[in-house]
């Protein structure tokens, strides 16, 4: 599942997606509320979640997705493009399994994808 608000991002991700050697089914969700109400009823074998987003933002999202019993143990990897030392450590002591720096290169992003997926 990829959670994030900015429909150019989402473009990027489902090429990324697309060009995995692999075959993935994903579903985005255009921000944490709709995400979270995609996630009363599927339990995502991942999430990929940006961390700026606005009203509720990736922090929060994930502290709220940690409250569900069904999804603790499923991984989050966040993803941002001002991704720093700081957010990244507040990211992890919430829950998140790790934390990248988005990439505009499609190419690059699904490398990235495909390590975090072949590791999980």
């Amino acid at each position: 599942m990829i959670i994030d608000d900015d429909r150019d991002e989402l473009s990027i991700f489902e090429g990324a997606f697309e060009a995995l050697t692999f075959k993935t089914k994903c579903t985005y969700a255009e921000g944490c509320e709709h995400a979270l109400n995609i996630l009363d009823y599927l339990v995502p074998d991942i999430i990929f979640l940006d961390i700026n987003m606005p009203r509720i933002d990736g922090l929060e999202c994930l502290r709220r997705i940690r409250r569900r019993s069904h999804l603790f143990d499923v991984p989050v990897i966040m993803f941002s493009s001002g991704m720093n030392k700081a957010t990244s450590q507040k990211a992890i002591q919430l829950g998140a399994m790790n934390c990248y720096q988005k990439s505009n290169s499609i190419q690059v992003l699904s490398r990235t994808i495909a390590e975090i997926l072949q590791k999980n």
